[in-house]
């Protein structure tokens, strides 16, 4: 619950952009669905679709050889990076 949110605030505030839609790779029940992919500077993340992400364009499925970058930071110094009015997170990044 804490990712979405943290997404869908970046997304409010435009710090994340929606770049399309992926295949999820393991649908329930066998049905083709899908998940919007979101980018946060260097970093990619997919959330659930909703009704408004529907015009997005499809992806297609998953690259599988892409890893975000390795970082390492503590849940406490996130939350305060998060709470700033303003923040970029390249500067913060190893």
């Amino acid at each position: 619950m804490f990712k979405s949110a943290v997404i869908n605030k970046l997304l409010e505030e435009n710090k994340a952009k929606k770049l399309g839609l992926h295949y999820r790779p393991n649908p329930k029940y066998s049905y083709q669905k899908s998940d919007v992919l979101i980018a946060i500077d260097s970093y990619l993340f997919h959330i659930p679709i909703t009704k408004e992400d529907l015009h997005l364009t499809h992806l297609g499925s998953r690259d599988n050889e892409y890893r975000n970058p390795k970082t390492r930071i503590s849940l406490k110094a996130a939350i305060q990076l998060l709470e700033r009015p303003r923040w970029t997170v390249s500067s913060y990044l190893d």
